[in-house]
């Protein structure tokens, strides 16, 4: 067994030991972490590998930030105050219950250092296999008591359809306050007004505004306005044929008071009952209370699987 630095050409069994999502670093090229979420900060990628023989057991993959696409992937500095982050770790079964998963985690944080970083942060979902493991071995290694990020549900089309918050005349009456209006009508002019009421009295909270999200918005995205101006949202992108995320929904805090965002959100899951979809998810951070307090009342009792993402962080040693 010996632990390498992940280099190219990668071989194709590492695109199946880490997340759909972050198989795009495995090119080993300056990129942004979620393009699909309108982030434009640029990472690093960083990663080692067990190998057993010529047949790579488990791989461990993480970031660095950098600032620009010239930047190297090795003694890289950050312009915006990021942080390295290990993003996934994965051993094969066969392999698992002999140290290597300490060992690839060993090989990451010594790596993190030798670039002259301090720390190394990590956020991971709850109720995935092997979770516990990992915990024990973070705790093991020194690293900061994990603390709860997000709430995570899936949940299946029809029971949402079927449990909504408020009655579905309650909705209608609501609904004829606003226009609904598909998001992809949204004028420039518009976007351009949201952009700077913005700048000029913040009142959309900064991991909501509309957009950071409009890369591969599903059609089922769709935006309210009231008097003329635009005031909320629900955006929406396609996992799969049968999955749709829920990104993003906002409704402007004197509107939300009055539920207004319920005939929006409802609204969007009609047009999704049209659609293959069978499945919905989303996440929201444990900061947004009123949101959290409203979901485990009426979504977590009809969820199809409930976590959380847990943040925490190491403190590297100068040696």
């Amino acid at each position: 067994m010996r632990i390498e630095p992940l280099q190219a050409p990668v071989p194709a069994e590492l695109s199946g030991m880490t997340f759909p999502a972050y198989r795009h670093l495995l090119n080993l090229k300056p990129v942004s972490r979620h393009p699909e979420q309108g982030d434009e900060r640029l990472v690093a990628p960083l990663g080692y590998v067990a190998w057993r023989g010529v047949s790579p057991v488990g791989l461990i993959l993480g970031e660095l930030p950098v600032d620009s696409p010239e930047s190297p992937t090795t003694d890289v500095r950050t312009a915006y105050g990021g942080r390295p982050e290990l993003l996934s770790v994965f051993v094969r079964a066969d392999a698992r219950w002999k140290g290597i998963a300490g060992q690839l985690f060993e090989a990451f944080e010594v790596g993190v250092r030798e670039r002259g970083f301090g720390e190394i942060a990590a956020t991971y979902m709850t109720g995935k296999a092997g979770i516990e493991g990992v915990e024990r071995i973070l705790a093991r290694r020194g690293w900061q008591a994990p603390q709860s990020r997000t709430l995570s549900l899936r949940l299946p089309l029809d029971k949402l359809l079927a449990n909504p918050p408020l009655p579905r005349a309650a909705m209608s009456e609501l609904a004829r306050k606003l226009d609904i209006f598909p998001w992809s009508e949204l004028s420039r002019a518009e976007l351009e007004s949201l952009k700077q009421t913005q700048r000029e009295r913040p009142w959309i909270a900064p991991g909501l505004v509309p957009w950071k999200f409009e890369h591969g918005l599903d059609a089922s995205s769709l935006g309210a306005r009231y008097e003329g101006n635009v005031v909320g949202w629900v955006l929406n992108h396609r996992v799969s044929e049968t999955v749709v995320r829920l990104t993003c929904a906002h409704m402007r805090e004197d509107l939300s008071r009055w539920a207004m965002l319920a005939p929006v959100f409802y609204a969007s899951l009609d047009r999704l009952a049209e659609t293959p979809c069978q499945t919905c998810t989303f996440v929201t951070p444990f900061s947004y209370g009123t949101m959290i307090e409203a979901i485990q009342r009426y979504w977590v009792p009809i969820a199809s699987s409930v976590s959380e993402s847990r943040g925490t962080r190491l403190i590297l040693s100068p040696e």
